[in-house]
């Protein structure tokens, strides 16, 4: 295995492939093709390549599969520090990975290692996400920035001592 790549260069396993949005994590990275299909390589730890196990590294981009009520991820993905989130085709929010400090936006702390919902109000459609280090940001159609996780530092957009609980909610 390479361990350091000193200029951009194609990912061999991607050829005749054409993709529409990349995100890169820690020590994991991301990928949608123009297909819908989300991809996948790097470190597994709590589950963050979103592949149904947080052992296994993948040093080849591995095509992740999309909940049984997401028919396709939209081109929107985002990395965090060991989590990850993507928007599918119907406007709804999937994150998965570590769990810690709430960024997943679930309810809780735990870690999931392949894509779950996060449950919004039925009437909101997403448009983007993005993540921190240990937080998640989302932005709706209408215009609001919807926030969850780590906020010792502020970086939710709210009051530090708020009991947040991990769920996403207006910024």
């Amino acid at each position: 295995v390479v361990k350091t790549v000193l200029s951009p260069q194609n990912v061999p396993v991607f050829a005749g492939r054409r993709f529409l949005a990349v995100a890169a994590g820690e020590d994991f990275s991301l990928a949608i093709d123009d297909q819908g299909t989300l991809w996948s390589w790097g470190c597994a730890h709590h589950g963050r390549l979103g592949l149904g196990d947080d052992r296994r590294h993948r040093p080849s981009p591995t095509p992740v599969s999309p909940p049984a009520n997401a028919i396709l991820f939209a081109p929107k993905v985002a990395a965090g520090r060991r989590h990850a989130l993507a928007v599918s085709t119907e406007g709804q929010v999937y994150s998965w990975g570590c769990g810690a400090d709430g960024a997943l936006g679930t309810g809780d702390w735990e870690a999931c290692v392949t894509p779950v919902l996060v449950v919004l109000d039925p009437a909101t459609s997403v448009v983007c996400v993005a993540a921190g280090a240990s937080h998640s940001l989302v932005l709706t159609r209408g215009g609001q920035v919807l926030s969850c996780g780590d906020n010792s530092r502020g970086q939710l957009g709210r009051r530090i001592d708020a009991d947040l609980h991990g769920t996403a909610g207006e910024a």
